[in-house]
C-alpha cells in the first residue's frame, strides 16, 4: 500500500488516504528487484507510473474495504506506536481503504532476438 491524495477525497485534503495499488506479477517482479520507478497524476483519474523504459497507466476503482494487518514487532521501525492498536492476537491494524489503484503496462517492449 501506499499513501495518497485520492481526487475521491478532496474535501479531506488534510488526511491522508491509503490506496492499495495492484500490478502484474511482472512488474511486481521488477519492483522487488528495486528497479527505481515514479508515480505521477496521483490527483487524476488516470495516474502514470514509469518504472525503469515501461510506462504504466493506472485506473481507480472502489471496492470494499481492504485492512492492513502487522506484528507490531515488525511495524514500529517507521510508525508511530501511539497509532498501532494490537489486538488479543498480537496484531495491529496498519491501514484501511477501499480505493483500489490497477497500473497496467502502456507499452510493451518486443523480447530481444
Amino acid at each position: 500500500t501506499m499513501a495518497a491524495r485520492s481526487p475521491r477525497d478532496s474535501a479531506r485534503a488534510s488526511e491522508d488516504t491509503f490506496v492499495l495499488v495492484t500490478v502484474d506479477e511482472y512488474v511486481q517482479n521488477l519492483l522487488t528487484a528495486g528497479m527505481e520507478y515514479d508515480i505521477t497524476g496521483l490527483d487524476t483519474p488516470s495516474p502514470v507510473m514509469h518504472l525503469g523504459d515501461h510506462k504504466l497507466v493506472g485506473t481507480f476503482e472502489e471496492e470494499t474495504t481492504a485492512m492492513i494487518f502487522a506484528d507490531p514487532a515488525d511495524a514500529a521501525g517507521g510508525r508511530d506506536a501511539g497509532k498501532q492498536h494490537a489486538d488479543s492476537r498480537g496484531v495491529s491494524l496498519q491501514c484501511m481503504s477501499n480505493i483500489r489503484l490497477n497500473f497496467r503496462l502502456s507499452n510493451v517492449r518486443p523480447a530481444p532476438s
